[in-house]
């Protein structure tokens, strides 16, 4: 989804750097080959205010979330016809996708209490 950086983020956000093509690629077959949902988020914030956030997800299809409003609605495209408006928060919708859910916008994960056993990766190839 090249066309998504040129069309919605880089007008907005000019100085911003987004992931590399290749990069994405890779990310992308790795959620073939395992057959599981793989993210590659961006956030930026100030002062607790969203400025930015964008996630590309691979998993069935390929998503990207982006959200430049400091509420709780995002885009949601897909390739395929106009950006979809969302009335959730983008890391909610994200960690949705990767399997868990966040009973709030709060990101839980970084705490000690979260159950990280519970969603460890491990691959049985190599």
């Amino acid at each position: 989804m090249a066309w998504f950086a040129n069309e919605i983020l880089a007008p907005a956000t000019p100085s911003l750097r987004l992931p590399p093509e290749a990069f994405l690629c890779a990310l992308k077959g790795l959620s073939k080959k395992h057959r599981v949902p793989i993210a590659y988020g961006y956030f930026s914030t100030w002062g607790g205010a969203n400025e930015l956030e964008y996630a590309w997800v691979f998993g069935d299809a390929e998503t990207v979330l982006v959200s430049v409003m400091d509420d709780d609605t995002h885009l949601e495209l897909n390739g395929e016809g106009a950006p979809k408006q969302v009335c959730a928060g983008l890391l909610e919708n994200l960690c949705s996708r990767l399997g868990f859910e966040l009973p709030t916008s709060f990101f839980a994960p970084h705490t000690r209490k979260f159950p990280w056993q519970k969603y460890r990766f491990a691959s049985n190839t190599g």
